[in-house]
């Protein structure tokens, strides 16, 4: 069994139409498990974005405001699979 989770702690700033744009923090979890049923049969299970989070972008016009500009949706993505080992 796994679990992930990854944070965006630093925003990027990028320049559009020369007005600075930052992206807001975001949070990802991830899980994966794996049940071995012998020496050679596996079957897995992964979820990516398991909570559907959103990346939100904003215009910085200065330190202490800011105005939505658009976000992106990554919606959960599942996959489930076996493996066999030759």
């Amino acid at each position: 069994m796994g679990l992930g989770y990854d944070v965006n702690p630093d925003p990027d700033i990028t320049d559009q139409r020369n007005i600075p744009v930052m992206q807001d923090t975001s949070n990802y979890v991830d899980v994966n498990l794996t049940a071995n049923i012998n020496s050679q049969f596996a079957i897995y299970g992964n979820v990516s974005n398991l909570l559907g989070e959103r990346e939100r972008y904003y215009f910085q016009f200065d330190k202490d405001s800011k105005q939505f500009h658009s976000q992106n949706r990554f919606e959960p993505r599942y996959s489930v699979g076996v493996r066999y080992r030759f």
